[in-house]
């Protein structure tokens, strides 16, 4: 089945999110549950997922991530540490961001890349070296 998205375990704990296309609401909840899987290998891990190819988010699926942020706040123990995610620099996006994480404190601490530097190639391979390097070009939204 082609989807919207994919999971890379190869270099675990750190698991690359792509999401190759616009979301597919009928294929969202695929996602959650394969995200929700990634607790059965019973070991912290962290998340870098990488959206630059969402051209159009959706508010259901913000609304829908939401209601799963809440039900992953329950997991315990609790094995989700970081959060990566390279973004591209849209208003609607950040209110997205905005909407989301205000109605439900993200499970994981998030670094958002806002892709609004052109000079630096951050991608799902380097972004976890580049916030070290770099973390002021990073957004923090705080999990507690």
């Amino acid at each position: 089945m082609n989807t919207f998205y994919k999971f890379d375990y190869s270099d675990f704990p750190n698991v690359k999110i792509m999401f190759k296309s616009d979301v597919v609401n009928s294929q969202v909840d695929e996602f959650f549950s394969e995200w929700l899987a990634i607790y059965d290998f019973n070991q912290d891990f962290n998340i870098l997922f990488d959206v630059t190819q969402v051209k159009k988010p959706t508010f259901k699926m913000a609304c829908k991530m939401i209601r799963f942020i809440r039900k992953l706040r329950k997991q315990i123990p609790q094995l989700f540490r970081n959060s990566f995610i390279i973004c591209p620099n849209s208003t609607f996006m950040k209110f997205l961001f905005k909407f989301v994480f205000t109605l439900s404190k993200p499970v994981s601490r998030v670094y958002v890349y806002w892709n609004d530097h052109p000079e630096l190639d951050v991608n799902m391979d380097n972004v976890a070296e580049i916030f070290e390097a770099n973390p002021e070009i990073f957004q923090y939204i705080a999990n507690v």
